[in-house]
Parts: structure tokens; sequence; C-alpha cells
């Protein structure tokens, strides 16, 4: 093998350039007991924009997800109005060619969220609690599957009362809806290990009508952050919106600096012969979980690391240093 034929990119550390990685994954990272061929199909891309966005009062750089979601391109992006207030803006790319004529319509936006409570009188409580406060939210990821629209919210802040949401598309196909949690309510307690949700970032929808989710079982952001529960995978039948499956990862799998914020799911043959690849940004690893096996392996390599010489940045005007993150976004081809 050539490792020089291996791109790397400075904003994501590893680019793979050459289609057959089993032969990178064999002389760099050794064997670790699963079948190579899943991995020849991975392939990581990061996609980001930097401004002058202030989020949770330290964020620099606001970073865009684009994933490709049937005939349809939908991205996030958040803007900051009168210093505290977010909004919230889904676009769609019309189907076909994309070009420079092309206009991105708005489909949702929010200056704050709600959430659809089981009656009022609950929801004025959770208020009255602090258990929702409606300018704390922050949506950052977004997946479609059919008419449903999920929308995760982290609880970085208090007052989030649900982490993973849905909004029906057919009945509410622009505007600002109220989040519908998912599966339910006492799905998304933060703390409950067993059943619940505590902070979800990325989802991913399959051709087998699951849903995976990440569960990384903390609440609060930066020097504020609980672990309350062990890193979870969970995925779930979207037919029946039935929990299929709860995967802690193992003790391996994580270190003291980790951080995993980012899914990519990888289907073979069937259903059962998929993989899922998840990101360990600060912890600077790759974790790969084999729905087949029920079964974890935790890859670690040079290539995960950030450069440090490719992250200062200067953008109207702005200069910042951003340099801690590993693996950032991730992509499948």
């Amino acid at each position: 093998m050539d490792p020089a034929r291996w791109a790397i990119d400075p904003r994501l550390v590893i680019t793979v350039s050459r289609p057959n990685p089993q032969d990178f994954i064999e002389a760099y990272l050794g064997s670790p007991g699963w079948r190579y061929s899943s991995i020849c199909r991975f392939l990581t891309r990061a996609f980001c924009a930097y401004g002058n966005t202030h989020v949770l009062g330290s964020l620099r750089m606001l970073c865009l997800a684009l994933s490709p979601l049937s005939e349809c391109v939908w991205s996030i992006r958040a803007k900051m109005y009168g210093g505290s207030r977010m909004v919230l803006v889904v676009v769609c790319l019309v189907a076909g060619s994309v070009s420079a004529t092309q206009k991105l319509q708005e489909r949702y936006s929010w200056q704050q969220l709600d959430f659809v409570f089981p009656n009022q009188r609950l929801k004025q409580q959770a208020l009255a609690r602090g258990d929702y406060v409606p300018t704390n939210g922050l949506p950052v990821g977004i997946e479609r599957w059919e008419n449903k629209l999920f929308v995760s919210v982290p609880r970085w802040k208090d007052g989030i009362p649900s982490t993973l949401n849905y909004i029906d598309m057919n009945q509410t196909p622009s505007g600002s809806p109220a989040l519908i949690p998912y599966p339910d309510w006492s799905s998304n307690v933060a703390g409950d290990c067993a059943n619940g949700l505590s902070t979800v970032y990325r989802i991913k929808a399959d051709k087998c009508g699951r849903l995976w989710a990440l569960d990384t079982g903390t609440v609060g952001i930066g020097n504020t952050t609980q672990q309350l529960c062990p890193y979870a995978l969970n995925i779930w039948d979207l037919k029946t919106n039935r929990r299929l499956r709860r995967y802690e990862l193992r003790a391996d799998d994580t270190n003291a600096n980790t951080f995993i914020a980012n899914i990519a799911i990888d289907m073979g043959r069937s259903c059962d012969d998929t993989y899922a690849y998840m990101s360990d940004e600060l912890g600077y690893g790759l974790i790969v979980y084999s729905f087949e096996q029920n079964k974890s392996w935790r890859f670690a390599h040079s290539f995960f690391f950030p450069d440090p010489l490719r992250g200062d940045f200067n953008v109207a005007g702005l200069n910042f240093q951003w340099g801690e993150e590993g693996i950032f976004g991730m992509s499948l081809t």
C-alpha cells in the first residue's frame, strides 16, 4: 500500500481517498477480529462553515452538516438575534442538478423551541419548575424518514424537556412547529439509563426503517458536563416505534476525553449486516459497532488527531484557533 495516496483533510484529520481501505486497516490498525469488508465502504468528509456566531457563550465556529436525503439536501443554519435569541432554519434544495441558479427554500424556522406536551397543565408545570425553558434549546441534528423530520436537541442547558424529537411534515409542511418527543415522553428522561435518553446529537435512519441514535448520557456542556449514564447506542423500528436494541459502549471504547457526537450507518447485504461508525472527536478514535454480532471495536491512529499547524483561521477579520477536534463529520459512499 502506498500511504502517499491517502489525503489528509486538516479540518477533519482523516479523509479516505483510496477506494479500498482494507489495506489501510490491516497495515496500520492491526486485526480487530471483525469482518473488514464493511469498512471498505467507509468514507469521511467535513463540511464546515465558519463565522462570528457566539453559541451558548463559548462557541465561535458553527459547523453545518449536509446530508443527502432522497431528492433533497437538508441543512441546519443557526443565527443569533439580539445577542441571545437563536433561530434554526431548515432548508431544502429542490431536486435536480445542483447549480447556482437554484434557490434554497426555507421550510422550518424557530426563534425559540416549543414541545408538544400531553396537556397544557403539564406544560405550565414544566415552565414553573424550570424543566422547560423555551430559549435554552438549540437543535443540532436532523434526519428525515418518510413524513417524519427528526430533530435532536442536546441538554447543554437546563430546561430541555426532550432531546430526541420529530415533526410530522404532512401536518406541518412549514412554519415553527412544536417538537414531538420520540418515541414518547418517558423515553426522554435524562438520567434514566435503562429506558431514557439524556443527550442525543446526530441521528440516522437506514433503508430497513430503523432509527439510530447515540445517547451520550450527559447533561451540560464544557466544564458543566455531567456524565449521568454510559454512552449507549439506541436503535428503533420506525414502523412500530419500538426500541429494538440498546447497546452500551464497552469501557475500552471510550477514554477520559471521549466526546462522540456523530454517527454513520453502513448497510451491507441484509439488515443484520449493518455497521455503525461513531467518531470520538476529543478522544481521537473511531468506534465501530456490528448489529449482527452486537459487538463494538475501537480504532486508534495518529491520523485521527488534529494537525496543530492547520488550526489557525481568519474569517471576516476574526482570528481564532480551532485545533482540538479529530474526526468531526462522517459520510458514506
